[in-house]
């Protein structure tokens, strides 16, 4: 095969390797948002205030 076919091909897995890393970042760096509920009815319960 040619040398551009190669560089493509290493192209499109380099961009999919990539997407899929940021894929798993932001995932990963979402808030448990029910954790953060429970905190907050567990603390007005109880009347602790920040």
């Amino acid at each position: 095969m040619s040398r551009g076919v190669w560089l493509s091909i290493g192209a499109g897995v380099a961009a999919l390797v990539s997407f899929l890393f940021v894929r798993g970042r932001v995932r990963s760096s979402r808030p448990n948002v029910g954790a953060v509920s429970d905190q907050w009815v567990t603390e007005h319960r109880t009347g602790v205030e920040h």
